[in-house]
């Protein structure tokens, strides 16, 4: 499993520990990604489950941020290809 919030990391460990599924199921606390390295990661005030990379424009005319991504807080995490 991978998850690269470290709050739902820590989530996932404890679940998977009280449920008794640590011999068959591992967390991994990275992002998957296309390249190896580190990313910018989106964290959302109101959602958990929403947060996200962020994707960087290459110009002003790309798509707007129509959920206002550009303002969420953003940490980076390692990410690696799978």
């Amino acid at each position: 499993m991978f998850e690269p919030a470290q709050e739902n990391v820590t989530l996932l460990r404890q679940n998977v520990l009280v449920n008794g599924f640590q011999h068959r199921v591992h967390v991994h606390a990275l992002a998957l990604s296309d390249h190896e390295g580190a990313v910018a990661f989106e964290l959302s005030d109101t959602s958990w489950g929403d947060h996200r990379v962020r994707v960087e424009h290459v110009s002003n005319d790309g798509p707007p941020a129509l959920l206002e991504e550009t303002k969420r807080r953003t940490v980076e995490v390692d990410a690696r290809p799978r």
